[in-house]
């Protein structure tokens, strides 16, 4: 855009945001989208096909101070209540969606369906936003975890063993191999329970704006790409994303710990901070060399630092890089010496790690399962799954507490981020690349949810 149509696009949400005072002062964002057709062409233009979304730092700082959140209590009750009906998710049955390498056909009666979410062998990135997003789109019905019997497409005899990621001292390594997976144990072993867990914040004096996303028109939505059914489907994936992503007691401390040993972490009071997520590890070298995963997109650092100079308005101070790679962050420093850099990589223990997948060549998901079944797995390696593990988990939750978030394409692991940061501030935050145009859709759901043809609603595909 031309800076006249960007200053054009900015007076219009301003102008908006200033006849709706009682919105903007009280209610979510969604609301004020959703409800405003004045603000239909912005939505088009500055979210849907944008590449990029960068609003006004002027809008964000005002709608920042709203009550964030969201819809979380309305969850909470859904999920602890008799009264909705239940939907099964399969923390370890794949076997719907991919047995024989085929995908699960999905139609408009999915809502009268059990949804099963496959969670064995995946890279944890996409169990996380496969849960956000399986639990999303269920609403209002109540997403149950059920322990389910594995049929991986590449080894069928492997059956209902633990979780993958849960087979770690303290939790279900002892269970390896035993045909058997327990909900509190594999789930539960990082996070608290979907079912069983105090009440969060409810919003004093502001009605539930749960019946307004999760009507007919807007349920048909997610399949259809409306322009309300795209807003309230990445406004529900992730609130229900931010609620699945809730640490347990344990996991916190551990997190928490590990954190603190960032060297330049916490932040003073008037920094801001962008997070950058490059995919490196087990997935690919250096500054994108020595690719050994066929498929995966990686984007350069110099890449990641352009999408963020898109952002100057903000005044960006510090930049978090969600990478596991030591060397990715002494370049970043070279590359761009005006902002701080902070990386979990630079913790001493995990300059040591070595990721459980390491050496091997085979598609993600077979070298995970050869790695960690019963036959290999053994307490030392079980140690750096759970150190995997929590290094990960530290990696996106400081990245979504980013104010801006930059984004790798096709992304798993970004598209968790980029819906932890929106769940959590209950505000769409400033990102790049667009996760309206480029979301990584996890979980077995159609690419049609979150984008393709708004304008021509298409039928469900495979």
């Amino acid at each position: 855009q031309t800076s006249d149509a960007l200053q054009h696009t900015h007076n219009v949400i301003l102008e908006e945001m200033n006849s709706f005072p009682e919105v903007t002062t009280r209610d979510p964002e969604i609301k004020l989208l959703m409800q405003n057709s004045n603000l239909q062409d912005w939505i088009v233009s500055n979210i849907i096909e944008s590449e990029s979304y960068v609003p006004p730092a002027e809008y964000i700082n005002r709608i920042s101070q709203n009550d964030p959140f969201g819809i979380q209590f309305d969850i909470w009750h859904i999920q602890t209540s008799v009264k909705y009906p239940d939907k099964g998710v399969y923390i370890s049955d794949p076997s719907s969606l991919i047995e024989a390498g085929q995908s699960a056909k999905l139609s408009y009666n999915y809502y009268e369906q059990d949804q099963t979410m496959h969670l064995m062998h995946f890279p944890i990135g996409k169990n996380l936003a496969a849960m956000g997003l399986t639990i999303g789109t269920l609403l209002p019905h109540r997403g149950i975890l059920v322990s389910g019997v594995n049929r991986h497409r590449y080894t069928l005899e492997h059956e209902n063993n633990p979780w993958t990621w849960s087979r770690v001292k303290g939790c279900q390594l002892e269970d390896t191999g035993k045909h058997r997976d327990d909900i509190s144990k594999s789930w539960g072993c990082y996070f608290q329970m979907l079912d069983s867990r105090p009440a969060p914040h409810r919003r004093e004096g502001g009605e539930s704006i749960l019946p307004l996303l999760t009507t007919l028109e807007n349920r048909m939505g997610f399949w259809a790409n409306t322009i309300p059914g795209k807003l309230s489907a990445a406004y529900l994936i992730s609130q229900s994303t931010w609620y699945s992503f809730q640490l347990n007691a344990r996991t916190k401390r551990a997190v928490e710990r590990r954190k603190a040993n960032i060297p330049g972490w916490p932040l003073g009071e008037n920094s801001v901070l962008a997070s950058i997520h490059l995919r490196r590890g087990d997935v690919i070298g250096f500054n994108c060399t020595g690719a050994h995963r066929i498929g995966r997109k990686c984007t350069t650092l110099p890449e990641q630092i352009t999408r963020l100079e898109k952002f100057t308005e903000f005044n960006v101070t510090h930049v978090y890089l969600a990478c596991e790679d030591p060397l990715e962050i002494l370049y970043a420093r070279k590359l761009a010496p005006q902002y701080t850099w902070l990386s979990s990589s630079e913790i001493p223990s995990r300059r040591k790690m070595k990721p459980v997948t390491a050496g091997c060549k085979d598609v993600m998901e077979i070298c995970l399962l050869n790695n960690l079944n019963a036959k290999s797995i053994s307490h030392s390696r079980a140690s750096r799954l759970k150190e995997e593990v929590d290094m990960f988990l530290l990696d996106i939750d400081i990245a979504s507490q980013a104010k801006i978030n930059i984004f790798e394409e096709k992304s798993c692991t970004s598209s968790t981020i980029f819906f932890l940061s929106y769940g959590r501030k209950g505000y769409i935050p400033p990102h790049s690349p667009s996760m309206y145009k480029y979301l990584q859709v996890c979980g077995g759901l159609p690419d049609t949810i979150l984008h393709g043809d708004y304008k021509n609603p298409t039928e469900p595909h495979d």
